[in-house]
């Protein structure tokens, strides 16, 4: 998806919902400056940012971004996140370290990730 039209499509979204960017930010745990770069066609958010911002107006994923995810690795990556939802906090630091232990045994290191 092109990302002038994914974060036109954000924008009118928000709007609809009679929310600002600050507000879709602390909804959606995200920055203002982050959401204006989206909206503005700058940046394209990742998955993650996508999962976060379709949670908050309460439609899938797919239908926010108008894809239709095919790719195995992104079906993996959003369900993982999907799954992550539903973790507190000590749960997710547990995800995390196993995921760290995985990397580390394939050699790929951490510190270039975050």
């Amino acid at each position: 998806m092109d990302k002038n039209v994914l974060g036109n499509k954000i924008k009118q979204l928000r709007k609809v919902k009679g929310l600002s960017q600050e507000k879709l930010g602390e909804k959606s745990d995200l920055t203002q400056q982050h959401i204006s770069r989206i909206e503005n066609g700058i940046t394209m958010p990742s998955i993650s940012t996508l999962s976060k911002i379709s949670k908050v107006f309460n439609i899938p994923i797919d239908d926010l971004a108008d894809i239709d995810i095919r790719d195995r690795e992104d079906k993996y990556t959003l369900a993982i996140i999907k799954k992550l939802d539903f973790l507190g906090i000590e749960d997710k630091c547990k995800v995390e370290g196993y995921i760290d232990r995985i990397l580390d045994e394939n050699g790929i290191e951490k510190h270039i990730i975050k």
